[in-house]
């Protein structure tokens, strides 16, 4: 015959959970142990407690202790797991099964819960809380800005660079321009040469041709009186 060992069973239900589902939690478990002839020591709602960490996307969660004796047995730990899956599955988050000393005194100090806190305190814990939340969303949002500030910067790098392509553009412009106008007043100037000197060459061969008109008018005359 098998000795008889202590356990504890902790159960971790949903915040939403009603008396009557507690209730019978405490009856399924009792059964469980009635049947391999042990008994039960004690079964404390413990409370509602914040958890550290989501659980089943619950961020509060009522515990449950129940501890009890019974012969061991290596299928214990899964009769209340499938236990808990059929009956409660909607119910129960999380469950755990401890075995503990039959020497150790059975009084254990547990936390004080939500449901036994002050209101003033419950409060004041809430907005600790939503500090947090704010303070690690300012953080996320800050990283953030300091991610996309390199490529902010690198436009702005590539927005000057072409204002300045465009001012050296500008400034070229009068330069070509007075540039095209020194080329018109030279090509005026040649043409003006060129128009005076053409009318020069004219008017010298007009007093050429005149002084020989006039030098054979001087001889002929000449002639008849010989």
């Amino acid at each position: 015959m098998s000795s008889t060992s202590r356990y504890e069973l902790m159960v971790l239900a949903a915040p939403e959970i009603t008396q009557e589902e507690s209730a019978e939690i405490e009856k399924r478990i009792s059964e469980i142990v009635k049947k391999r002839q042990g008994s039960m020591v004690s079964f404390d709602r413990w409370g509602k407690y914040r958890l550290a960490y989501p659980v089943a996307r619950n961020d509060y969660g009522v515990y449950f202790l129940a501890r009890f004796e019974v012969a061991g047995d290596a299928t214990l730990n899964h009769d209340f797991r499938s236990m808990f899956k059929i009956k409660f599955d909607h119910a129960v988050m999380r469950n755990m099964l401890t075995a503990l000393d039959l020497n150790a005194p059975t009084e254990y100090k547990r936390p004080r819960s939500l449901e036994e806190t002050p209101e003033k305190e419950t409060e004041s814990l809430l907005k600790g809380q939503k500090v947090k939340d704010l303070l690690s969303a300012v953080k996320s949002s800050e990283k953030a800005d300091k991610k996309t500030e390199p490529a902010v910067k690198t436009e702005s790098k590539e927005v000057a660079l072409e204002a300045a392509k465009t001012a050296k553009e500008v400034t070229k412009e009068p330069t070509v321009k007075a540039e095209s106008k020194e080329v018109i007043a030279e090509a005026k100037e040649d043409s003006d040469i060129a128009r005076s000197a053409h009318a020069i060459r004219s008017s010298s061969q007009e007093k050429s041709e005149v002084g020989t008109a006039e030098e054979k008018k001087e001889e002929e005359p000449s002639e008849v009186a010989e």
